[in-house]
């Protein structure tokens, strides 16, 4: 069996050890900061449910508070993993979301994405077809923006690309990422680029 579950304290419960791999307390501690991994620990109020005993062997704790707690828990079983979040509903006391589950939810779907966008955060959007593939990317600022766009895992060999709104032909490199593009939009602009073979 294969795929990925991500699921939360709230959602889960002390009982799904199945699912989870592990038991945790039907009750809410207070956290001040958590750390991915060996990262720097990211100082942020939030509430979460204590582990009750030992995490199963085929578990692994990818988030933890400064002091060891487990927050967020991957579970291998075959050739899928659940991801068990231990802050309730994936709730922050200050954000919608808690960062810890907002790090989880990137992890995951960066893996899977097929296209990145670097830098100034922005509003985009891709599709494919048969021989072609575009992005469109959005610039909602009274600043020009610059970026690079990067197609991952490129299902065609690309030998142009083209901006739509402009005509403009772009240029690209291939690299170990995937293929990148050096784009500038001005204000309140959009740039749609289309790669063809």
């Amino acid at each position: 069996v294969g795929g990925i579950l991500v699921c939360a304290a709230g959602v889960v419960t002390p009982d799904d050890t199945d699912l989870c791999g592990f038991r945790f307390e039907p009750e809410l501690r207070a956290g001040q900061a958590w750390q991915w991994h060996c990262d720097a620990p990211v100082h942020e109020a939030f509430r979460y449910c204590p582990v009750r005993e030992t995490l199963d062997a085929s578990c692994e704790t990818l988030a933890r508070t400064p002091h060891g707690a487990p927050l967020i828990v991957c579970r291998r079983s075959g050739h899928g993993k659940t991801y068990t979040c231990l802050i309730p509903w994936y709730e922050a006391a200050a954000t919608p979301l808690a960062g810890a589950a907002q790090r989880l939810l990137d992890e995951i779907i960066e893996a899977v994405q097929p296209v990145m966008i670097e830098g100034l955060p922005v509003e985009w959007t891709s599709s494919r077809g048969d021989g072609w593939q575009q992005v469109m990317v959005a610039n909602h600022d009274e600043a020009p923006w610059q970026g690079t766009v990067i197609l991952r895992r490129p299902t065609d060999d690309y030998t142009r690309c083209q901006e739509l709104v402009t005509s403009d032909a772009i240029e690209f490199s291939n690299t170990q990422r995937g293929i990148e593009t050096l784009v500038e939009i001005p204000p309140y602009d959009v740039r749609i680029l289309r790669w063809t073979k």
